[in-house]
């Protein structure tokens, strides 16, 4: 339904120790579907452009296209210091957060017709900056068998958005290391998340 950013919950991201949304209010979390657009415009799209495939695909889950959150991020606009101001109505808050819960109640009828994608809950595939740090108190939790669905969800992902030897490559970078072991690795420090 426009406007609405309420999807179903996304199970098999909980199994494998992604974290519930922090506001009950807001179905998609804000901050981590900024951290996880920033990672698909300076990652996944980068190598799509640089592969001469140009933008993702309107039918790709992490294209803008699909993004619940988007048209509200590009409205809103930092002023100074800690005043960001609401492009769709002029009004001003004194934080980002502020500005994000007014969004959320005031604008919603501003989501794309047919966006159904929370970026946040691709946050353990995408190895979000928050997920990472998480990790550590989830670790105990990792199984594999919840990885492996992580991993098919994952590849599907990927298929939808690229082909040819770009998905080959973000397949290798993002799904493969859905692994238990490649989680402790990030843990310990021994690998970069995004290097």
């Amino acid at each position: 339904r426009r406007g609405q950013l309420a999807r179903p919950p996304n199970k098999s991201a909980t199994m494998v120790g992604s974290s519930p949304h922090p506001d009950e209010n807001t179905p998609c979390s804000r901050p981590e579907s900024r951290e996880a657009r920033r990672i698909v415009q300076t990652h996944i799209v980068t190598l799509s452009e640089e592969a001469g495939h140009g933008e993702l695909a309107p039918s790709c889950p992490l294209s803008p296209h699909n993004d619940v959150l988007a048209a509200h991020e590009a409205a809103k606009r930092r002023l100074s210091g800690a005043v960001w101001k609401c492009g769709l109505c002029g009004k001003q808050f004194r934080s980002e957060r502020h500005l994000d819960l007014h969004m959320h109640r005031k604008h919603a009828d501003a989501s794309p017709a047919g966006a159904t994608s929370c970026l946040a809950d691709e946050c353990d595939l995408l190895r979000c900056p928050s997920w990472v740090k998480r990790l550590g108190d989830a670790a105990a939790a990792c199984t594999e068998g919840a990885l492996a669905v992580r991993r098919e969800h994952c590849a599907a992902l990927m298929h939808s958005c690229a082909f040819g030897p770009l998905f080959a490559q973000l397949e290798h970078e993002y799904c493969a290391n859905l692994t238990c072991s490649y989680r402790q690795q990030l843990i310990a420090g021994h690998i970069d998340a995004h290097p």
